[in-house]
């Protein structure tokens, strides 16, 4: 996921309703009804549907799951460089042993031939 991509969530999420928000459902057996709705009182979903119960809980908890979430992807891409940078230096510094240790493989071989 890209820099780009990740602050554009980030500015979503930054401009909506500040949270937390709530999840409520009320009705009847016959008549559910689920309800996400801000501390201020604005209603941000309500759906009669008697399945939408997990549909809200998830609306309801994504003001403070989403923010969260991108800092944790920020966290692990910022890790991931960091071992990618020493898997980079301890590459160059095994290559470069390896070259020394032909070197002097190649040396002590001319000085055999020599003798």
């Amino acid at each position: 996921m890209t820099t780009a991509e990740l602050d554009a969530i980030l500015a979503r999420a930054d401009a909506a309703t500040p949270g937390p928000w709530g999840h409520r459902s009320k009705g009847s057996v016959f008549a559910p009804a689920h309800r996400v709705s801000t501390e201020a009182g604005a209603i941000l979903l309500h759906t009669d549907r008697a399945d939408a119960a997990a549909d809200a809980e998830f609306t309801a908890h994504a003001r403070e799951d989403v923010p969260v979430l991108v800092a944790e992807v920020r966290r692990l891409q910022a890790e991931r460089e960091e071992f990618a940078s020493v898997v980079a230096r301890e590459t160059e510094r095994l290559r470069a042993e390896e070259r020394d240790e032909a070197r002097d493989d190649l040396f002590h071989a001319r000085q055999a031939l020599l003798t």
